[in-house]
């Protein structure tokens, strides 16, 4: 077994429920990341809060945030772990990702989209739907689905990503990527670039070290490095949010630990309802993801912004993955799992 990867088997996934029962780890760090992005979109107050000066709250809102804002990053490595060992033909990998992505974020944006209407209704509706479609079509009818598109772009990439990875060159692709987003990060002559050198490699590595991480997982010794990975990022990102304040961050390492911790979790059925739970989370997370706002925003109306400062990201977050679960869990049993999630 190599570091590049190109000794180590991998089971193709090409049965959903042998990937289903495989791959538990990866059910479960789905469901913690869903629940560090709806961490991130409960923060404000607490933010504004820690801003005016209180030194416990801005404690607390530096562990929260060096903790929770790995949750794309995490999305990111899982889908990588999922697709780039599978084999498969591209009629077949295009068609289940057309299925999964579509369908739910259409969905959505047309709640979403209705919802902004009625609340604030447009001097002119004549015009409702072709806006709709171009939003829809362009950067989204919400700020928040820019990670949709995001991840639309990844998958038009995978076909070539997976003949790097199954040629066993997983760990130069991470490599490569990783050295052009520290360039782009840290070199002041390539920020004309910046958008592409930090942002979309930044989103390119979090992908490819999804596979090699994968592939590494059952190295000795792996759970040592994801603890080291974990502490190391954390520690530099709350130090740095409470004395520095500089414009980088060290989330990339937190979730690569976070993902390899996860890849550590033994393969068994789970029989335990908590293990359900927190499954049918990791299942349910598209549509918790598309939907999540609009829960956080009605809660916020209902009164939860006078809660505690300190307590209100905590309050919210339960409250909004409570009610997630049991909106994603009736349209399962309604046989709307395809339009929802």
């Amino acid at each position: 077994m190599t570091w590049t990867g190109k000794s180590v088997s991998r089971i193709a996934m090409s049965n959903p429920e042998q990937s289903a029962a495989r791959y538990r780890g990866l059910d479960f760090a789905r469901a913690f990341a869903i629940v560090c992005i709806f961490f991130i979109h409960s923060l404000e107050p607490l933010s504004t809060a820690a801003a005016e000066g209180s030194w416990g709250l801005q404690v607390e809102k530096n562990l929260l945030e060096s903790l929770v804002r790995t949750g794309v990053c995490l999305f990111l490595g899982i889908s990588g772990a999922l697709l780039l060992g599978r084999q498969e033909p591209l009629k077949v990998f295009f068609r289940k990702r057309f299925r999964r992505i579509f369908l739910p974020f259409l969905f959505w944006s047309i709640v979403v989209y209705s919802l902004d209407c009625i609340l604030e209704p447009p001097a002119d509706w004549s015009g409702v739907v072709p806006r709709f479609f171009v939003a829809f079509l362009t950067n989204g009818v919400h700020s928040i689905y820019w990670f949709v598109y995001l991840i639309i772009g990844l998958y038009l990439l995978t076909p070539l990503l997976r003949v790097i990875c199954q040629a066993g060159y997983s760990g130069y692709l991470v490599a490569v990527t990783a050295a052009i987003y520290l360039l782009g990060t840290f070199c002041p002559s390539f920020q004309p670039a910046h958008l592409f050198l930090c942002e979309g490699a930044s989103a390119l590595l979090c992908f490819v070290l999804g596979d090699f991480l994968f592939r590494q997982k059952d190295r000795k010794g792996m759970k040592c490095v994801a603890w080291a990975a974990i502490a190391v990022g954390l520690t530099a990102d709350f130090v740095n949010g409470m004395f520095f304040h500089l414009p980088y961050t060290a989330e990339i390492l937190t979730a690569a630990g976070i993902l390899l911790l996860f890849l550590q979790v033994p393969q068994k059925e789970d029989t335990g309802v908590l293990a359900h739970v927190v499954k049918k989370t990791g299942a349910y997370s598209y549509g918790m993801y598309l939907s999540h706002f609009l829960l956080i925003s009605l809660f916020l109306r209902l009164g939860f912004s006078s809660l505690p400062v300190a307590w209100e990201p905590f309050v919210m977050v339960l409250a909004v993955w409570a009610a997630e679960w049991l909106m994603m869990r009736a349209a399962e049993r309604l046989g709307l799992k395809r339009l929802v999630m």
